[in-house]
């Protein structure tokens, strides 16, 4: 097997993989990787420009990142144990987590010293919110 035919193998087992533990791969889990990824970047950038970037906390970060993945694939499981015709817990918790994990990129932006405007950040607190009560 050559590098592409290796590279093909890997991408298809990741789909798959992906199918199987989060139902699919749509627009909401894209998001949810992206903030995920985002978060993760902006906490390490504001650490950095606060002078306080620490390996143990960057790591412990990065388990909690793998924990909303595992938790999203919970729901999924959850969906298809409750015999639901939609996924509805596991876009429940994915729409949880896209708010909570933007509010923390602008929080980040703002520890970086970027101007946030109010609107955004109540607009994330009431999603959020919302998120929280069903």
């Amino acid at each position: 097997m050559d590098g592409a035919q290796i590279w093909k193998a890997v991408v298809s087992a990741v789909g798959t993989a992906a199918t199987y533990l989060w139902g699919g791969w749509d627009a909401a889990l894209t998001a949810l990787v992206l903030v995920i990824t985002l978060d993760y970047l902006t906490g390490v950038a504001a650490a950095w420009r606060q002078q306080r970037l620490n390996s143990e906390i960057g790591a412990h970060g990065l388990l909690g990142k793998i924990g909303i993945l595992i938790l999203v694939a919970l729901a999924h499981v959850l969906d298809g144990l409750l015999g639901a015709s939609e996924p509805l817990l596991r876009t429940a918790a994915i729409y949880w987590y896209v708010a909570n994990e933007a509010l923390s990129i602008t929080e980040n932006l703002g520890l970086m010293g970027v101007p946030i405007p109010p609107q955004i950040v109540e607009a994330l607190e009431r999603l959020r919110e919302r998120g929280e009560e069903g």
